[in-house]
């Protein structure tokens, strides 16, 4: 997960904890949308990231998500992060790459193929 993490931090200048919030947010989101075995091929060869997800579950519970659902949602909750809709392209680009790097491209591919929406940002 810190790979990760900083490979997004380096690419984006996005503060590590506000990068590991964000990777948390994008998780809960794919965990959401997608069947639960094709999250599970994403998240599961990450050490930590299924609890950055299960983190970000609670923080949207506990008053912290969107009323807004879908992808719209997603960017309200990363915007409450403080990631403007302007680095959210160069986010989600960073987070891709370092997800295919270290889950595969077949993961990566799948969520792709589920949630169409994300691939202008993948």
């Amino acid at each position: 997960m810190q790979d990760l993490v900083d490979h997004i931090s380096a690419a984006t200048g996005i503060e590590p904890e506000t990068a590991r919030k964000a990777v948390g947010i994008v998780l809960d989101f794919v965990q959401k949308n997608v069947p639960p075995e094709t999250s599970a091929a994403l998240i599961d060869p990450i050490p930590g990231a299924r609890m950055a997800a299960a983190s970000a579950a609670e923080d949207e519970a506990e008053g912290g998500g969107s009323a807004t659902p879908g992808l719209m949602g997603l960017a309200d909750r990363l915007m409450a992060e403080g990631i403007g809709m302007g680095s959210m392209q160069s986010l989600g680009r960073a987070m891709f790459e370092g997800l295919r790097r270290l889950a595969g491209d077949g993961p990566v591919n799948a969520v792709a193929a589920a949630i169409p929406e994300l691939e202008h940002v993948m």
